[in-house]
């Protein structure tokens, strides 16, 4: 088992990350989020699972973001539009879950021999909902953000409004309209008076982003007005991508482009590379070691608008009738009736080779497997660029020999982080000695209460009891994506 601090990753590893321990870590994430959403659909935002305490604080982008972590999980549990990936990941957690309960018999067995051993309780079984239960709840999230949302007179945008808030953050409507985006790409929603409003919403969403791009063409403006909707505010690198990401996986995947978009994917092309310049390029040459701030707050959003970029070769629209291919990009062929074509060959090289270098900056120069925060974030990237780089494409584009020290940083951070995730086999010394870990016996504690409401979450650090609820949705993110292309049996 690795250790919480982690360290350096190596250039040649082998891959602690087994399909195994990936799918008891999502499906112990995904339950989580599950028994953290409130009757009314938004989230438990910060749980203390020692002590039962929760944060008064709130957020509306994490908020936002726990929904678009349930639009994640019900797109991977949903195996006609993963290439089988919801069949990977269901036979991943039933491993899991079989060695689980042969473990716990083991320990049963030495703790009745042991009278010094500390007996637990019972913990929540390893069990993955099925994607009509995840798809219920990321339903029940939107609905709630559809209540607390204005729209325009003319009907065309739509924004989010917090309840207290009086000026709004773009990243919040951004990471509404991406899980609005991944449900409706499970194609688990069928009725269609649902589906056609999920639609219409998401297309007004997308209106109000792209009416919030900057003039001098670098991003979007980072607020705006909850009761107007007139946006103000400097660039954030955060929301840049994040508002990027929606519009680029709205456009590939959906075919959905506002009406009033005139140039089309030429517009958000042009917006990425703007921004790829003002958050990566200068940032980085400006800074003092190269470490920049900046280019931290965009690694993981640009990372994925690459990644997306790069592969969009055009071909079908992925759908319950058109899975993905077993890399994950849509099968090629002519494109499908409202979606667009694609981008060529010579640009998408070129996103490829920026996708793959954030990665390096981010292990070399930002030391990603040093930090000692929760870094769920940066695997979201790392993953990606490893598929990238590992796929024809990237071996094309010449980067193949960059796929190892990648993919072995994602099993370096994730490896690390998966020993900070309450009930986890893996779980850290500090998580079993507060009851948090799965056995009982010499050196645990009785489990309290309040561990099995934290079941699965999954902690900002290694010692610190606190489950933030987009902590735990970034992380689950990661080991979705490490599932689909880095783990083997």
């Amino acid at each position: 088992m690795p250790t919480s601090e982690g360290g350096p990753p190596p250039a040649n590893c082998q891959r602690r990350l087994s399909r195994p321990v990936l799918g008891e870590a999502a499906a112990l994430a995904v339950g989580y989020l599950l028994r953290a959403q409130r009757p009314d659909g938004l989230f438990v935002y910060e749980l203390d699972w020692r002590n039962g305490a929760m944060s008064t604080e709130n957020s509306a982008v994490r908020q936002a973001g726990a929904a678009w972590g349930l639009g994640l999980a019900t797109l991977a549990l949903t195996a006609t539009a993963d290439g089988g990936g919801g069949q990977r990941l269901a036979a991943a957690a039933a491993a899991a879950a079989a060695g689980l309960a042969t473990s716990a018999a083991a320990a049963g067995a030495a703790t009745a021999a042991d009278p010094g051993g500390v007996a637990s309780v019972e913990p929540p079984r390893v069990t993955l909902p099925t994607a009509a239960t995840t798809a219920a709840a990321a339903l029940s999230a939107l609905d709630w953000w559809a209540a607390h949302a204005a729209t325009a007179a003319d009907g065309t945008t739509r924004w989010v409004a917090f309840p207290g808030e009086p000026v709004g953050e773009l990243g919040a409507v951004a990471l509404v309209a991406l899980a609005h985006v991944e449900l409706l790409r499970s194609g688990v929603v069928v009725e269609m008076a649902t589906v056609a409003r999920l639609r219409v919403a998401l297309s007004q969403y997308l209106a109000f982003l792209l009416a919030a791009r900057r003039p001098n063409g670098v991003g979007f403006y980072s607020l705006y007005d909850t009761a107007s909707g007139v946006p103000s505010g400097d660039a954030s690198p955060y929301y840049d991508g994040e508002a990027l990401l929606a519009l680029v996986k709205a456009a590939k995947y959906l075919g959905v482009i506002p009406p009033a978009t005139t140039g089309g994917v030429a517009v958000l092309t042009a917006v990425a590379d703007a921004c790829h310049a003002a958050h990566v390029v200068g940032p980085v040459a400006a800074a003092v070691r190269g470490d920049a701030a900046e280019t931290k707050g965009y690694y993981q959003w640009g990372s994925m608008v690459n990644y997306e970029l790069a592969t969009w070769a055009g071909g079908r629209a992925p759908s319950a009738a058109t899975p993905l291919s077993p890399s994950g990009d849509p099968p090629r062929g002519a494109p499908a009736a409202g979606l667009p074509p694609g981008l060529p060959a010579a640009a998408r090289a070129v996103y490829g080779r920026w996708l793959v270098d954030l990665a390096t900056w981010v292990v070399e120069v930002h030391k990603v497997a040093h930090r000692r925060r929760n870094t769920g974030y940066a695997a979201e990237g790392l993953v990606h660029a490893y598929a990238y780089a590992a796929s024809a494409d990237g071996a094309a584009a010449g980067l193949a020999h960059r796929a190892q020290p990648i993919g072995c940083a994602v099993d370096a951070v994730l490896a690390k982080l998966t020993t900070w995730q309450v009930g986890h086999t893996w779980a850290n010394a500090a998580i079993v000695a507060g009851g948090g870990g799965v056995r009982g016996g010499r050196g645990g504690a009785p489990r309290p209460a309040s561990a099995l409401a934290g079941w699965g979450g999954i902690q900002n650090h290694p010692t610190e009891s606190g489950l933030r609820v987009d902590t735990t949705q970034h992380q689950l993110h990661a080991v979705l994506l490490a599932l689909r292309y880095w783990a083997r049996d």
